[in-house]
């Protein structure tokens, strides 16, 4: 069965809403070091360009996926983006700031849509589908942000980024401990421990996943996505749901 399209949702890539963890008011900060100057010396930017903020958070992806949070400078960041240290300090007070702003955005956009992919009518093994097509879609238009939210998740520990990232994972994850609780009441899933099945089924789309990420080149498209799909729901499904 092909899943159901994906709800329409901000592209995590944009940037333009990260929200810093601790913003600072705007009256207490200086003016950005790169509009330092006589008016009307710099050209407008194109409303197609990436802001200087957008321009710091993607070079920052990289730099943190290639290095990891502790061999990161705010050095080579600035210098992957194009613009000084000062900039970066103007609208992040620290490396922590920075890596914790990439890292709630994407989660919080993430979470933004599975509710809605999970809220779909339909029956539980359905919206199970568009969950698990929704993952394979972000994971192959962003490469760069998976490559990063895996990269965190795998870090042994919690890191100290002054927000709880850990329970806004497992909110993404409980989403589908939902529809499977609800599967099990409409008899469309036997009964196992919910918890247990999400782990089995995000544990294998996550390593094909990753496979992917590494250079193995598995197909990540929509009849892929059923294919995880079918396999895996093939172990939920009741006796008597056919």
């Amino acid at each position: 069965m092909v899943p159901p399209r994906a709800a329409t949702v901000r592209n995590p890539r944009s940037f333009a809403a990260a929200r810093p963890a601790a913003a600072r008011p705007a009256a207490a900060r200086p003016a950005p070091p790169e509009s330092a100057g006589p008016p009307g010396r710099r050209p407008r930017p194109s409303p197609t360009e990436p802001t200087t903020r957008e321009r710091v958070l993607r070079a920052a992806v990289r730099v943190f996926t290639e290095r990891g949070f502790s061999a990161t400078s705010m050095r080579e960041i600035a210098a992957r983006a194009g613009v000084t240290k000062p900039v970066i300090y103007y609208y992040f007070q620290s490396k922590q700031e920075l890596y914790a702003t990439l890292l709630r955005h994407v989660l919080e956009e993430t979470d933004k849509v599975f509710a809605a992919e999970a809220a779909r009518r339909g029956t539980a093994a359905n919206r199970i589908r568009g969950l698990i097509a929704t993952h394979v879609r972000l994971c192959r238009e962003e490469p760069e942000l998976a490559r990063f939210v895996y990269q965190v998740f795998s870090y042994p520990g919690a890191l100290p980024l002054g927000f709880d990232y850990q329970s806004l994972g497992h909110r993404i994850l409980g989403r589908m401990e939902d529809l499977i609780r609800t599967g099990q009441r409409r008899g469309e899933f036997r009964r196992v421990d919910p918890s247990c099945a999400v782990m089995m089924m995000h544990g294998a789309v996550h390593f094909y996943l990753a496979a992917h990420l590494c250079g193995v080149p598995p197909a990540l498209n929509q009849r892929t996505a059923a294919s995880l799909a079918s396999i895996l729901l093939g172990g939920l499904a009741a006796e008597n749901a056919g």
